[in-house]
Formats: C-alpha cells, sequence, structure tokens
C-alpha cells in the first residue's frame, strides 16, 4: 500500500487564544475551547487556525506556560502552512496580561495582539501591532491604567489602538466578541 503525502494547502492565519480564568491550581481539561466559543466571530474573522491551549499550573506569564505556547505556535507553523505575517494572540482578563507578556517577550514570533479587560503587565516597547480593548466600567481591572499603558506604548513609538468600551462589566466575556472582530480587522490593516 502507498501512501501519498497531502500537498500543503493556502497560506492560513494563526490565533494563539489564552483561555480566561478558572478556579483551583489547573484548569479543567479544554479550558480554552470555551475561550473561542465565546469569541467566535474574531475567529471566523481570522479565517486559520485558532489553537487554544490549557495552562499548565497557574498564570500565562510563568516560564512553562509561556514555553509550551510558543512552542505549540512553532509547532501548528511546522505542520500547517502559516502565513508568518498573520500570526496573533488573543487572551482575556488574566490571559490577556498573558497576551501582552508572551506577544511582548516574542514579537519576532507574532504580528499582532489583542489584550482583553487585561491587567496591565509587560513592556511598552513594541515593534508589532497591539490592539487593547477595555470597559470604562470594568470593575476588576481600573481602565484608567489600560489608557495610560497604551498612552505609554504610543509614546515609545509603538503601533496601538485602545478600543474604549462604554457599557460592558469584567463578566460579560461574550459580548466583547463584536470588539474583538473589529481588533482583527485593524491588525490586518496594520
Amino acid at each position: 500500500m502507498q501512501y501519498r503525502t497531502k500537498p500543503r494547502e493556502i497560506c492560513r492565519s494563526l490565533v494563539l487564544v489564552l483561555h480566561h480564568g478558572y478556579d483551583g491550581p489547573k484548569p479543567d481539561a479544554y479550558n480554552g475551547a470555551a475561550m473561542i466559543e465565546k469569541f467566535m466571530g474574531g475567529g471566523r474573522e481570522i479565517g486559520g487556525i485558532a489553537i487554544a491551549p490549557d495552562a499548565l499550573a497557574g498564570d500565562w506569564r510563568s516560564a512553562n506556560n509561556e514555553n509550551s505556547a510558543v512552542w505549540l505556535v512553532k509547532r501548528a507553523m511546522n505542520t500547517y502552512n502559516i502565513d508568518v505575517n498573520q500570526i496573533y494572540v488573543i487572551g482575556y482578563s488574566m490571559r490577556g496580561a498573558g497576551t501582552l507578556h508572551i506577544a511582548g517577550r516574542h514579537q519576532d514570533l507574532f504580528t499582532g495582539a489583542i489584550p482583553v479587560a487585561a491587567p496591565i503587565t509587560g513592556t511598552t516597547k513594541w515593534t508589532i501591532p497591539v490592539y487593547l480593548i477595555h470597559s470604562k466600567k470594568d470593575e476588576l481591572i481600573p481602565y484608567f491604567a489600560a489608557k495610560s499603558h497604551a498612552a505609554s506604548i504610543e509614546a515609545d513609538g509603538g503601533t496601538i489602538q485602545f478600543k474604549t468600551v462604554n457599557d460592558l462589566t469584567h463578566f460579560e466575556v461574550s459580548r466583547y466578541d463584536s470588539y474583538v472582530v473589529e481588533g482583527v480587522k485593524w491588525l490586518r490593516t496594520q
């Protein structure tokens, strides 16, 4: 019996979707799938491959989680015909902090970042575009801290779009989807 390899498909975009919070020391298996479901519109706009790994334990800013996320993205790039100009990372809340951390430290790998309702962390020196989404009504993460961080990124020469949302609380995760869609469209114009 002969096996033939499939020809490589056309170039696709790739998005690393970091899941949101969980209880306990480790998330339930496939917690990342819920994040993809909440941001389906953004996923459709990307139109490529979405990967949503589970954290190994703790925060996405830990070395183990950062290294495994980067390894997974590189593995997907080796497996699929990924457009190296369309590799994004998206995260919500503490996973938005992970988005800022991982994308900020690996700007040679990612081509854009969308942190949503994120605690502020990481660098203000960006060479890739950032679409930061934050609500004025966020009761956990101060709006003005996010806006100030965005201004610092811009002052350091970074390309950033700060999207103000007026009416959503921190816990209305799926209602941020339309803003993620806007973010993806904006990243593609950069």
